[in-house]
């Protein structure tokens, strides 16, 4: 009985060191998303450890694919040299900063607890995408065709069958091709190939490409806003399409434009909120028609709208040859009284970016509910009275205005957008696939913001019209600052161009000159060669040109664009 007593001390005495060691400390342990996949804890990292800042915002690489992650070092403070790399998902490894995709999906990156990228890991096989409407037609865009959709990729984690959803029809002109755009909404939330770090939701897009026979336009303009923008960029993956069974083409998945924590993140007046200070999604929207429940226009006839070559802006932003901008409100479930704000609102901020920028005059709305957000109903009260927008603002001279811009519009987003706008040259960014949004509640900036770039088949190239006989655009011309209204204004500020020549020198220095997209044609091409054969063979009568020529010649067009740009608002040659 003593030697048990004894032995049992002993084996107390070795055990109480290494139960007091974990006193007061959390115990981290992996968790696993929706898809299956393990996130793995950040480590803690010593106080005496170097900063480490990451340049990278976001990188696309194919599985087995490598890239250089380029960073910064602080190491004031520090009294070692320790850098640990961490990554959230077993997607990828890195060491010394050289990130290796080891598996489709995504992880975020970082070093020293400081700043992350998120790499988008690639799969080398296409997935493929089964929709089955038992047969029924796929016809309308306003109503969903029931069905099931199954997703058969190389990361077992992201496949999965008969899942229930609706699929309809997307677009405005695109619609009307013989290929189709489409919309799925699933009946829940889930996750598709990783994109978007891993958040689900119920809506997701695919792009039919239809105007694109290089079939890289969007995605290389979307791979682009994510590195320029700090605003939300979409995600995209490649599919192969099946639907009933049938090879219907190449299509770009892509992320639904909408108010969302993980995509747009702001309060949704109507849906979420009442209030008249809530948050308010706008699209440009060539529509001719005209529907008070959800539109109203911004009527440019009104103003002498020069560019910034003194030229007199004259493009017609609709289907309907008239001097003027559709807007679409895309909240769901607003008041009329909601819609009116809204309308009011931007029709008051283009007018006071037109004053301050051809009339040297600062107008600010005459009940501030910019600042005190129980003055909005006093500025709709007196606009619906006297039915103009005009009744809430007034002249002062209390501002410059080149500050009442800057009380109404978040200038940043507006100048990195423009970034974008200019380097890709969207034919369609001057009359729809354009989008806003304003936040005012408590949480949102209560200014004017761009970002979401959306919809790029048409860009890189003079727009073709119904045939396929177009060129690509001149590379050492302005555009965007020439075709989109609130691009043309803004950029008459010699201010303004020096906000953008900034952010034009730091993102051009922090991506390396674009240098990881611009190796991404090429390696897209030939990695999914055979499926976008495929495609050209399932559409022979409109697929019509070299396809590897058409890579060849986005991949030289995007070239010469940047090297242009650069030499517009980079740093000045010593």
């Amino acid at each position: 009985m003593k030697k048990r007593l004894i032995a049992l001390f002993l084996l107390l005495c070795l055990l109480f060191p290494l139960a007091s060691c974990n006193v007061g400390k959390e115990i981290e342990t992996p968790s696993v998303n929706g898809n299956g996949e393990q996130i793995i804890p950040n480590p803690t990292v010593s106080a005496t450890s170097p900063r480490v800042t990451i340049k990278d915002t976001c990188v696309y690489l194919f599985v087995g694919s490598t890239h250089q992650l380029r960073y910064d070092l602080d190491s004031a403070g520090a009294t070692d040299d320790v850098i640990t790399w961490y990554s959230s998902t077993g997607c990828v490894s890195v060491s010394d900063g050289l990130v290796t995709a080891k598996k489709e999906g995504y992880a975020y990156v970082s070093a020293n607890g400081g700043n992350e990228c998120l790499i988008c890991i690639i799969p080398k096989n296409m997935p493929t995408l089964s929709v089955d409407t038992n047969n029924h037609p796929v016809n309308s865009k306003d109503t969903y065709t029931t069905c099931t959709v199954s997703l058969d990729t190389d990361n077992s984690n992201f496949c999965f069958t008969n899942a229930s959803a609706g699929i309809r029809l997307r677009g405005n002109s695109t619609a009307g091709y013989d290929k189709k755009p489409y919309r799925l909404r699933f009946d829940t939330k889930r996750n598709l190939l990783g994109m978007n770090g891993g958040n689900e939701f119920r809506s997701w897009v695919l792009l039919a490409e239809w105007l694109d026979d290089s079939l890289l336009r969007n995605s290389i303009s979307l791979t682009l806003g994510s590195m320029m923008l700090g605003e939300y960029s979409s995600d995209w993956r490649y599919v192969s399409l099946h639907l009933n069974e049938k090879f219907v083409g190449v299509y770009l998945l892509c992320e639904q434009s909408q108010i969302n924590e993980n995509r747009i993140n702001i309060e949704e007046a109507g849906l979420t909120s009442t209030a008249l200070t809530s948050g308010y999604l706008f699209e440009v929207d060539a529509s001719t028609r005209y529907d008070s429940n959800s539109m109203f226009r911004i009527y440019h006839s009104d103003y002498d709208i020069v560019n910034l070559d003194g030229e007199k802006y004259t493009w017609t932003c609709n289907d309907s040859n008239e001097m003027l901008q559709y807007i679409s409100l895309k909240n769901d479930g607003y008041s009329n009284d909601q819609l009116l704000f809204t309308k009011f609102y931007l029709r008051s901020v283009f007018d006071i970016i037109y004053n301050a920028t051809y009339n040297n005059k600062a107008y600010v709305f005459k009940y501030d509910f910019l600042a005190e957000p129980n003055k909005a109903k006093a500025f709709l009260t007196v606009c619906k009275t006297a039915g103009n927008f005009k009744a809430g603002l007034v002249e002062t001279d209390a501002i410059t205005p080149r500050e009442a811009i800057e009380k109404v519009i978040d200038v940043d987003s507006w100048a990195r957008m423009y970034i974008f706008s200019e380097t890709v040259c969207n034919n369609d960014d001057l009359k729809k696939s354009f989008y806003l949004w304003v936040d005012f509640s408590e949480n949102g900036s209560g200014k004017l913001t761009l970002g979401c770039p959306w919809d790029h088949d048409g860009a890189f190239v003079a727009w073709p019209g119904n045939d396929k006989n177009y060129n690509y655009r001149n590379t050492e011309e302005y555009f965007a600052a020439k075709r989109n209204p609130w691009y043309v204004m803004i950029m008459c500020n010699p201010w303004f161009v020096e906000v953008v020549k900034a952010h034009w020198q730091e993102l051009y220095d922090k991506n390396n000159g674009y240098e990881s997209v611009i190796e991404l044609i090429p390696q897209i091409s030939d990695t999914y060669g055979k499926s976008f054969d495929q495609e050209y063979a399932a559409w022979p009568f409109w697929r019509t040109n070299d396809r590897l020529a058409e890579t060849q010649k986005t991949q030289n067009w995007l070239c010469s664009r940047i090297l242009w740009m650069n030499s517009e608002f980079g740093a000045a040659e010593e």
